[in-house]
């Protein structure tokens, strides 16, 4: 699990200091208030704390202000702005195709295989879903979000029907 280890370090070059196992109030699984980002006593895995981590930094980056009341309609926003933003972070069309080509076979051995939660990869395929469309063409590959699969050598060319 290297790229949690990446990620802290780039949060440390970003001048963040990292507490892992704190005990709060509410049900998030990290927040950031200023240069501190707390990572919760519930995150197990690294998995779940590099999907956390990423998501946070993703906050400092895009959101202003307390966003921790999510009745609040601007808060559910830019919680989901920063959701999808760690998503595009974390996760890029190019790692699905490496995954396809290492020959991962299901959404946990993806998962793993891209060291994120299961939960992170499907919020992360419905994400290219709203983006990209149901289907991403990407060199020679064709990447389906609904349902997932990838295809290779999958050259398209269109065509013109005769009249």
């Amino acid at each position: 699990m290297e790229k949690y280890y990446e990620l802290l370090d780039k949060a440390h070059d970003q001048g963040f200091r990292i507490k892992e196992k704190r005990c709060f109030k509410s049900d998030a699984e990290a927040l950031i208030n200023r240069n501190v980002i707390g990572l919760s006593e519930k995150l197990q895995t690294q998995a779940e704390k590099k999907c956390a981590l990423a998501e946070e930094l993703s906050h400092f980056d895009h959101n202003v202000g307390n966003i921790l009341d999510m009745k609040d309609t601007k808060a559910r926003q830019q919680e989901y702005r920063a959701r999808k933003e760690a998503i595009f972070d974390m996760i890029e069309p190019e790692d699905l195709i490496r995954a396809f080509d290492h020959h991962v076979s299901n959404f946990f051995e993806m998962a793993e295989y891209l060291e994120v939660t299961e939960k992170f990869l499907y919020e992360a395929l419905s994400v290219y879903k709203q983006h990209y469309g149901q289907i991403m063409m990407y060199e020679d590959y064709m990447i389906s979000f609904d349902p997932f699969y990838v295809a290779q050598n999958f050259n398209y060319t269109p065509y013109e029907l005769n009249e």
